[in-house]
């Protein structure tokens, strides 16, 4: 399983690169946002009371690749998400074959997709409501194009259509019943970002405050552009027939997204703590 997870890597960079793709590596200590799961977080210790959090997914950097001029990225990425496990899910980290292009749409990416992957698409609503908060949310990325553009976003917002009703360019990658990968065209508009988020209650202070790099780079202008990211653990899973995502790879933790051989999650000394201004509150029991 081991061999199988290098070769695919292997023909997955080189069919991206014969496409012209550019493989770029984006930042591991990030800011934290508002992307879904829970985040993992490390401490600053030259900014007491600040935190890093490792990225769920390359999402806005990927995104500000495309206005600053680069029209086709990809890298096999490492993503962070503090989820719990489950059969077809590693919990703490995992890897996606992360790929933008500018000036596509969504056939585009299809077109890339059908000649690196097997894929069945679909396509999903841009809003739902919460289980837990029974208000509207993003069922989907935050950042994709809703299908009408502002106008829709108007008209939901004056009542005329419901919400639950936009639409976007939006797809899943799905492969034997296993889903692998969502992608979507992107919105790559500051007006009609700040609208969409209006429409969950964040307003365009909260959008500046939460995605500033994004913000500040769309309102210079940005070309269209959209993306995907196939899971690379779970094509391996499939690809080796495996029912467990954890036999494909190599150092997995367990259920309890603990690395029982390094000892991972553990307790550290009282000078790393003071050094990083934190106070344990609580422990595990043993």
């Amino acid at each position: 399983n081991i061999i199988l997870r290098c070769n695919v890597i292997a023909a997955l960079r080189k069919a991206m690169m014969e496409h012209d793709f550019l493989e770029i590596t984006t930042p591991i200590l990030t800011a934290s946002s508002p992307e879904g799961a829970r985040d993992y977080l490390v401490p600053a210790r030259k900014h007491p009371g600040k935190f890093y959090a490792l990225p769920q997914a390359p999402q806005q950097f990927k995104q500000l690749l495309m206005t600053s001029g680069f029209d086709r990225y990809f890298q096999i990425a490492p993503c962070f998400r503090d989820e719990d496990a489950r059969g077809d899910r590693s919990p703490g980290e995992f890897y996606q074959l992360d790929m933008e292009m500018a000036f596509a749409s969504q056939e585009d990416v299809f077109a890339v997709c059908e000649d690196v992957l097997p894929p069945i698409f679909a396509k999903f609503g841009t809003y739902d409501i919460g289980d837990e908060s029974g208000e509207l949310e993003f069922c989907h990325n935050p950042f994709s194009m809703p299908a009408g553009g502002l106008d829709v976003l108007l008209k939901a917002e004056r009542g005329e259509i419901d919400p639950l009703t936009i639409t976007a360019d939006q797809y899943d990658l799905v492969c034997n019943g296993v889903e692998l990968s969502s992608g979507a065209v992107r919105n790559h508009d500051p007006e009609i970002m700040i609208k969409a988020f209006e429409l969950v209650r964040l307003g365009e202070e909260d959008v500046k405050a939460k995605f500033p790099a994004m913000y500040n780079a769309f309102c210079y202008g940005a070309p269209p552009h959209a993306g995907i990211a196939p899971g690379v653990d779970r094509m391996v899973m499939l690809l080796a027939g495996e029912d467990s995502i954890r036999e494909i790879i190599p150092f997995p933790m367990n259920k309890n997204a603990q690395d029982i051989m390094m000892g991972a999650p553990s307790e550290v000394t009282q000078k790393q703590l003071d050094e990083l201004h934190i106070a344990v509150t609580a422990h595990e029991e043993e």
